[in-house]
């Protein structure tokens, strides 16, 4: 299992960083900045990213990605 520390970013605000994976452990540390998705397996009919562009979108135009989260 891998867990990705986002504080390696020293000079990025954690509420400016999102971490989008299929592992929810992978942002355990962080679970405020972290989105679930399912996994890909090469499915040409996955359409996950798709459904999350409002999200996304919405995120992007926010002060704080842990609070919209």
């Amino acid at each position: 299992m891998y867990v990705k520390d986002l504080r390696i970013f020293k000079n990025v605000p954690m509420e400016n960083i999102l971490l989008v994976d299929n592992a929810v452990y992978c942002f355990g540390l962080q679970l405020s900045n972290g989105i679930p998705v399912m996994p890909f397996k090469e499915d040409k009919t996955d359409r996950e990213f798709e459904l999350l562009t409002k999200l996304l979108l919405r995120i992007a135009v926010e002060d704080d990605v842990q609070t919209t989260i």
